[in-house]
């Protein structure tokens, strides 16, 4: 997939582009379950008084 970046002067007038191939992806769902989990457990941690 082609990206068309706008390239901007001082005063936010459009001077010109660039194109930039972005490639497809899909994410991994496993993983990022995986990091959301682990991020949800480190919140726990410490927050208990006892």
């Amino acid at each position: 997939m082609t990206k068309e970046i706008p390239i901007l002067n001082l005063e936010g007038e459009k001077i010109g582009s660039l194109n930039i191939e972005v490639p497809d992806f899909k994410p991994n769902m496993d993983v990022i379950h995986r990091y959301v989990v682990a991020f949800l457990a480190n919140q726990r941690q410490g927050t208990s008084s006892t």
